[in-house]
């Protein structure tokens, strides 16, 4: 692999499309760490990093076998953007998922008959009822639940949550790619912030005599915080 190190990312395309195959092998050791990277900023339910780092270098290898120079782009951009879009889409197919049991619910009162013409039993008259009132069944099943209310906290607590955002764009003849992304610890805690920075913000407009249905977008960055606009300049700037 010593033989690729001085080569440009470009030259190394070439030699790749040239027949060279041992080049995928050397791109994608370059870049894993640009998967990781990336990994670390996001949160895939239901999985591991491991499992997102996955999907990354699917992505990487994807922008291996589609970069064109003579698109503009460097292929470290290019890769970056690949890798993202990759894993975005990962995230969002795995957030469809959790709206499965939604979407295929059956209810209790239908048939519990597969035959539409019978007019039987509901499914709801074939569930056998009484164990409830088993006071041994009834403890059991009181501390397993006190069990597993304390592994989910313990285990599950503090879920990490975020997104990205990816914008591109043209300025004269340059190409441009913005990339903002947000990691929480706990997004509870982030959404109660926010809706209580928007309730101050609703005061400070009221007291401005400014009423009727805004958007976030309607609203100056300074009235969300609680420091006084000279101090929001001070600190930020």
């Amino acid at each position: 692999m010593k033989k690729y190190e001085e080569c440009q990312d470009d030259e190394l395309i070439r030699r790749l499309r040239d027949g060279d195959g041992s080049v995928m092998d050397y791109l994608m050791e370059k870049y894993k760490d640009l998967v990781r990277r990336k990994a670390r900023l996001m949160y895939l339910p239901g999985a591991d990093q491991e499992d997102l780092i996955q999907e990354g270098m699917i992505g990487l290898f994807k922008a291996v076998q589609d970069y064109d120079p003579k698109e503009g782009a460097s292929f470290s951009s290019f890769a970056g953007l690949c890798v993202s879009r990759q894993m975005y889409t990962a995230i969002k197919a795995s957030q469809r998922k959790k709206h499965l049991p939604l979407n295929s619910y059956v209810s209790i009162y239908a048939s519990a008959s597969d035959n539409p013409e019978e007019n039987g039993l509901s499914i709801v008259d074939t569930i056998e009822a009484g164990k409830e009132s088993n006071p041994e069944l009834m403890i059991l099943g009181e501390e397993y639940t006190n069990a597993f209310e304390e592994e989910l906290k313990e285990k599950h607590g503090g879920l990490p949550h975020g997104g990205f955002v990816l914008r591109s764009g043209a300025t004269g003849g340059n190409k441009h790619l913005l990339e903002f992304s947000l990691k929480l610890d706990s997004n509870p805690e982030f959404t109660a912030s926010v809706l209580t920075a928007y309730a101050r913000a609703v005061v400070k407009l009221s007291k401005e005599g400014v009423s009727g249905a805004k958007t976030v977008f309607d609203i100056p960055l300074k009235y969300l915080s609680d420091k006084e606009y000279g101090d929001i300049i001070a600190h930020l700037l």
